[in-house]
């Protein structure tokens, strides 16, 4: 007897249990659709990452300018 929401499944070599077929196509998708969220997860810390480097290299390019800015006062001081 089927319980309901079981599908009946067969194939060439007959009959095989009730909703087998269709529970592992089932859980083998929920495997991939994890895979694929866990791969989605990695991808949007590797742009936080990235942001968070970039706005440190941002960072370091002020600070470097800075630096040569003074650099260049002090030596038009020094010859003036």
């Amino acid at each position: 007897m089927m319980r309901q929401g079981e599908l009946h499944v067969a194939c060439e070599g007959g009959c095989i249990a009730e909703g087998t077929e269709f529970r592992s196509a089932l859980t083998k998708f929920r495997a991939e659709r994890h895979h694929h969220h866990a791969a989605l997860a990695q991808i949007e810390e590797a742009k936080a990452r990235k942001a968070g480097l970039l706005a440190e290299i941002d960072q370091l390019e002020a600070k470097i300018g800075n630096l040569l800015v003074e650099d260049l006062r002090r030596a038009l001081d020094e010859g003036g």
